[in-house]
C-alpha cells in the first residue's frame, strides 16, 4: 500500500503549479467550503472554514511552521465556534462520560490529536515548503497564499483521505465500544456516515 505521505508528496509535486494573481480567490474558497460541509461536517458555516484557512494558512504566510499550524488548529477551529455550537459540542460530550467515563474523554481527545497530527503534519510542511517556495519567487501576497494552499488543500481534503484518518482514528483508539459511543454522540456534527469504517 503506497504511504499517505507519498502521496501527499506526488500531488504537490505533479499538479500544476499555477495560481493566478488575479481574482479573490472566491471559488477556491466555495469549493474549500463544500468540500468540508458535504464530506466532514455542516455543522460549521462557510464563513466558519474560510476564518479558519485564513487564520492558519496566515500563519504560514507570516514564516511560522507546519508544527506551528497543526498545533493551532484544534483552538483556531474550536475559537471559530459561536456560543450555540460550543454548547453542542459540551452537550454532546457530556453525554459520552456515561459510555466511556471522565478518562475516556480525555483519551478520546489525546487521540484524535495524535491521529489527526500524524496524518497531516507531512502535508502540512508540505504546504509550508510551498509558500516558502512563493515567497522565495518573490510573491509575498498573503491572499496568493491563501489561493494555493487552499488548491492544495482540495486534493489532499478528499472522501478517501478522511475515510483514512478516521480509520485510524478508530484503531488507535482500540475500543470498539467507545467508537460506537463516540459516532452515535456525534453522528449530527460529523459525517461518519460518509465512510466504511471496519
Amino acid at each position: 500500500m503506497v504511504s499517505i505521505k507519498f502521496t501527499f508528496i506526488l500531488i504537490l509535486t505533479c499538479l500544476p503549479n499555477y495560481v493566478s494573481p488575479q481574482g479573490d480567490g472566491t471559488v477556491l474558497r466555495a469549493k474549500a467550503c463544500t468540500r468540508v460541509q458535504n464530506d466532514l461536517s455542516n455543522f460549521i458555516t462557510c464563513t466558519q472554514v474560510n476564518s479558519v484557512a485564513k487564520a492558519l494558512i496566515g500563519m504560514l504566510s507570516a514564516g511560522q511552521t507546519a508544527t506551528d499550524v497543526i498545533n493551532s488548529a484544534q483552538s483556531t477551529i474550536m475559537g471559530s465556534f459561536t456560543a450555540s455550537q460550543n454548547g453542542t459540542v459540551i452537550a454532546k460530550g457530556a453525554g459520552l462520560i456515561f459510555s466511556v467515563g471522565p478518562s475516556g474523554i480525555i483519551t478520546t481527545i489525546n487521540t484524535v490529536g495524535t491521529v489527526v497530527r500524524a496524518n497531516s503534519f507531512a502535508f502540512a510542511t508540505q504546504l509550508e515548503n510551498v509558500v516558502k517556495q512563493l515567497k522565495a519567487d518573490g510573491i509575498v501576497d498573503p491572499e496568493i497564499h491563501i489561493r494555493k494552499v487552499l488548491y492544495y488543500f482540495l486534493q489532499f481534503m478528499s472522501q478517501d483521505n478522511i475515510c483514512l484518518i478516521m480509520q485510524r482514528f478508530k484503531n488507535n483508539l482500540n475500543k470498539p465500544s467507545w467508537w460506537s459511543a463516540i459516532t452515535s454522540a456525534f453522528s449530527t456534527i460529523i459525517r461518519f456516515n460518509k465512510c466504511t469504517i471496519t
